[in-house]
């Protein structure tokens, strides 16, 4: 049997956090989303997960860690290594972006600002990464 998927979203900002799983909510099939505020919460949830989720949304703007520090945590860990994380931010600042790729982001993408905007981007990303992409168990 296929597990659910899930996607673990790294946002401290509450009302990007709704928006966010609104509008992940909006796409065919719509995957379970766990919402954390923090780099610690995000590696907590990690460590006790018996299966890591599919994909992680990470904003970089975190309030205990930059989230680039929390991305480099998760590839540094061997049983994590393999997740895809995507980052999701508001900056679109060349130095993030580059950084996020040289730390092994998955992918960068800036929040849209709009829901139909981003409801589009959400339901492009599921496509790829959790229907199209051939993930490491």
């Amino acid at each position: 049997m296929k597990r659910p998927v899930q996607i673990l979203l790294v946002e401290d900002e509450p009302a990007d956090a709704e928006l966010i799983t609104h509008a992940l909510s909006l796409t065919q099939p719509p995957p379970r989303c766990v919402v954390v505020g923090s780099g610690a919460e995000a590696l907590a949830h990690l460590a006790a997960s018996p299966m890591p989720p599919q994909l992680v949304l990470l904003d970089i703007n975190l309030p205990d860690m930059h989230g680039l520090e929390l991305l480099q945590q998760i590839k540094r860990d061997r049983t994590l290594a393999a997740l895809p994380v995507v980052i999701l931010s508001s900056s679109d600042a060349l130095p993030d972006i580059y950084q996020s790729y040289r730390d092994f982001a998955s992918s960068y993408l800036v929040k849209p600002d709009d829901l139909g905007q981003l409801t589009h981007v959400m339901q492009a990303l599921c496509d790829f990464w959790l229907r199209t992409a051939r993930l490491a168990p």
